[in-house]
């Protein structure tokens, strides 16, 4: 992960990694949003014009897992 982010020059603890993999298991979709997954919510509003007032949830799943 921090590997991943080192452009961002983010560091990563690795307690949190295990934490991450744990609550990403449990999940629908088997793990935690990506940066890459918040971006691509946020920029389909912006990209159709045919969306008016929606709202978009982004949690992998986790509303229907509960």
């Amino acid at each position: 992960m921090a590997l991943e982010f080192a452009p961002y020059r983010i560091t990563v603890n690795a307690t949190r990694l295990a934490t991450f993999a744990r609550n990403g298991a449990r999940l629908r979709l088997g793990r935690v949003g990506r940066l890459e997954d918040i971006a691509e919510a946020y920029l389909y509003p912006m990209k159709t014009g045919f969306s008016p007032g929606e709202t978009i949830v982004v949690d992998g799943g986790a509303l229907q897992a509960s």
